[in-house]
């Protein structure tokens, strides 16, 4: 019935999407026409005009018997200037005889079409008799008389240009109208589908340990008992708790109880796991596992259990111990015994002194026979929350007044994680291609005489030579890589094989866009979130669609959408912020020479290689070509300072560093020396609101600096090893040093180095 209803449930919501999707194309579809015939008529006045305008000033310039025919063929020589498809002229006499026509005229003449004249219209519309609803299915005519009366031009469009059009744009509204119903299909299937396990999940499972609640762990239990009954298999019960956790947490807070919960759930997660059983929390502090061992097994694995949480508590502050009650499973018994053994067996752990396990004998038994009263209390228990979770009050609301923070703190960390994931596979790319661009310069550098160069012929500086040439062209390549690879690298972090592909080809169609890290960022993730989503969905799909997804599915529905991100929303963003911070650029470059540099150069350093620094760099480029060479060096400046200044931090400031932070130092200081501001990401990607600020302070400095003494680049690229090009090159490496060192002291004074305390609370996530 359950089924069913799903079924029945997913069918209305289906149908829904698919009414909704034909309603907005039936309305794309109207408008369509709506505008089509607007753009008909409006395009059929206009020509009608400029041919209007002609013809009554050839005709108020020829007089004579021969003026009809003189103006004949003064019309079928400009009627062949406007000839169109679907457009149809003639030139008629006052009585509509035709004297003349376009020679590629769409359509016959009609008398129909004079007799609008007899309402006074100049303007009115033919119905060719089908609906023009849906299809621009109309004829325009157009009557204008000139040479007070004497003849009038006839102008009509038959619409048929148009309806093709109109046809284009069917089938582009079409595609995406499908698009956006499966992209809506996928969704809401996936959102069912999540809610559903979420529903499941909140009804069976703890949600601090991530155990099976009582009432899941009962009826599990139940089901393999009968199997093992069946299969007389030897199974074991044990029930265990925290020794003292009571004071554990009065004296250290509840929070470090939950997190000892949480430590305490993962190895018997592990521990059950091995042994093929399931556990749960029973209630408070206890927990219950049924292991598919017999009691001798069951009681070393159940020590060496003990053994390992002392020990791994020790780590964090403080340390517990655990004491355990074990019995072997009889198939005739029920739940409810099986655990007043086991609960009997672990309260003589206590009496032993703690952190051990007991395992359940006849010894016991007389035990048992004589708290009566204790079992009582037991089996009501179980009658008054068999159905129900044990959870504690306070744990629930813990963990529900936790929840949302915990969800999108791991939302940032697994995005974080992606991104540093993605820098770690692209790094090699930025390093080689900038090696190689930089080893081009050099060469070039070194080979020709640039004193004998001009301003122009030094813009070409890294390509003259043809050694040159060659490394410049393999550096070029290898660094646009770098751009796909972070891409797909992210994508594949975040959703596996299936977005890696997607996410490369994101990656590399936003070369073009001039959004660098940022828009390779948005696509790669992009690819991760519709990855995931495709592939949620097919899971549910029959087995021979699903052996199809990798090879089929995956690759056209993500490169699609990919796609339509990139050209509809990345390229028009970064197109729209270009016209933007240009129009700023240019109106703080009619103010002053200094504040343009200023501007630019710290624009370098606002997103490390993304879209503000690839509007400003291209701006410097520009500006070469403009013959102003002082703005190219200030934007160089900005862009080398980010990585030279983080280098020179960590070597100042070394507790403020992690270890690896320092160990990159030289590999971020080499990136800065050859204008690869990319290699300050791994720093920005950890502490983005220290270093930006840190490294927009000290580009700004260097690029006033560099304005301030007069430097110029005529050079695009090379960093230190175009130094032979640049005017003033002694200022030039002060104005980039000092700005690296105002990055360096800002940030050390700003980064603080994070103390390692043992974090409790941290396993709990």
């Amino acid at each position: 019935m359950k089924d069913k209803t799903n079924e029945r449930q997913l069918s209305i919501i289906f149908l829904f999407i698919a009414g909704a999707f034909a309603l907005i194309l039936l309305s794309f579809a109207y408008l369509s026409t709506s505008l089509t015939l607007r753009y008909q008529e409006s395009e059929t006045k206009m020509l009608s005009v400029e041919l209007f305008y002609l013809m009554d000033e050839e005709a108020k310039n020829t007089t004579g018997e021969n003026r009809g025919e003189i103006l004949s063929e003064y019309f079928t020589v400009h009627a062949a200037d406007y000839a169109d498809e679907g457009i149809s002229m003639w030139l008629t006499d006052a009585e509509g005889n035709v004297l003349a026509e376009g020679v590629d005229n769409a359509s016959e003449f009609k008398a129909s079409y004079l007799e609008g004249l007899k309402d006074g219209k100049s303007v009115f519309k033919i119905q060719n008799g089908k609906t023009p609803l849906f299809l621009a299915d109309m004829e325009i005519c157009i009557i204008r008389s000139f040479s007070d009366g004497e003849y009038r031009l006839v102008v009509a469009n038959d619409g048929s240009k148009e309806r093709q059009i109109q046809r284009m744009q069917y089938v582009v509204f079409f595609s995406i109208g499908v698009i956006l119903a499966i992209i809506l299909i996928v969704l809401i299937s996936n959102i069912i589908s999540r809610y559903k396990v979420k529903i499941i999940r909140l009804a069976t499972m703890d949600e601090l340990t991530g155990l099976a609640n009582r009432k899941s762990f009962t009826a599990e239990y139940k089901r393999r008992v009968l199997r093992a009954y069946d299969e007389r298999t030897d199974k074991s019960l044990f029930l265990l708790d925290i020794d003292y956790f009571k004071q554990i947490n009065d004296q250290n807070g509840h929070s470090v109880g939950d997190a000892a919960l949480v430590l305490l759930a993962d190895h018997i997660k592990k521990f059950v796991e091995e042994t093929g059983g399931i556990a749960g929390r029973w209630g408070g502090d206890e927990f219950i596992g049924l292991i598919n061992l017999s009691v001798e097994d069951a009681r070393t694995g159940l020590f060496e259990l003990c053994k390992t949480i002392r020990e791994d508590s020790q780590k964090d502050e403080p340390a517990f111990t655990i004491s355990v009650g074990l019995t072997p499973v009889d198939g005739e018994k029920t739940l409810a015994e099986v655990c007043e053994y086991a609960d009997v067996a672990l309260y003589d752990s206590k009496k032993k002194g703690r952190n051990t396990v007991t395992v359940f004998t006849e010894s016991l038994l007389s035990v048992v026979e004589e708290s009566g009263s204790r079992r009582e209390k037991i089996l009501k228990e179980f009658k008054t929350t068999e159905g129900m979770s044990l959870n504690s009050e306070k744990s629930e609301k813990t963990d529900l007044r936790n929840q949302d923070r915990d969800l999108i703190r791991m939302l940032r960390e697994r995005f974080l994680i992606s991104i540093v994931f993605a820098v770690k596979w692209m790094t090699p790319f930025v390093a080689a291609g900038g090696i190689l661009i930089a080893t081009a310069f050099l060469f070039d550098a070194a080979s020709i005489d640039l004193s004998t160069l001009s301003v122009d012929e030094r813009s070409e500086l890294g390509s003259i030579t043809s050694v040159a040439t060659y490394l410049k062209f393999l550096g070029d390549t290898t660094f646009n890589f770098m751009l796909p690879v972070f891409s797909a690298f992210m994508a594949y972090s975040l959703a596996g094989e299936s977005a890696f592909m997607a996410g490369f080809v994101g990656g590399y169609m936003v070369i073009d866009s001039n959004s660098g890290f940022i828009g390779a960022t948005i696509a790669g993730l992009a690819a991760g979130i519709i990855s995931r989503e495709i592939s949620l969905f097919t899971e549910r799909l029959p087995r021979f669609i699903r052996g199809a997804a990798p090879i089929v599915i995956y690759p056209v529905f993500n490169l699609t959408i990919v796609q339509a991100i990139s050209f509809f929303l990345i390229t028009p963003a970064a197109s729209a912020l270009g016209s933007l911070f240009n129009m700023i650029l240019n109106s703080a470059r009619g103010q002053s020479p200094a504040l343009v540099c200023t501007l630019a150069a710290g624009m370098m350093s606002v997103d490390m290689g993304g879209i503000i620094n690839k509007i400003a760099y291209n701006y410097g480029l520009a500006s070469i070509a403009a013959k102003d060479t002082v703005i190219m060096a200030a934007v160089m400046a900005g862009g080398m300072v980010p990585p030279i200044g983080i280098a020179i931090s960590g070597f100042i400031f070394k507790d403020r560093f992690s270890k690896e932070e320092k160990n990159n130092g030289v590999f971020s200081l080499f990136m800065g020396l050859s204008f690869i501001t990319e290699g300050a990401l791994p720093y920005v990607i950890i502490d983005v609101t220290r270093v930006i600020p840190s490294c927009i302070a000290g580009s700004a400095l260097a690029g006033l600096l560099s304005s301030v003494f007069g430097c110029t680049l005529p050079a695009p690229h090379g960093g230190i090893f175009v130094l032979p090009v640049v005017g003033h090159p002694l200022l030039y490496c002060a104005a980039i040093g000092t700005g690296a060192m105002f990055t360096a002291l800002i940030l050390g004074m700003l980064k603080k180095r994070r103390k390692i305390l043992p974090d409790l609370n941290q396993k709990a996530l």
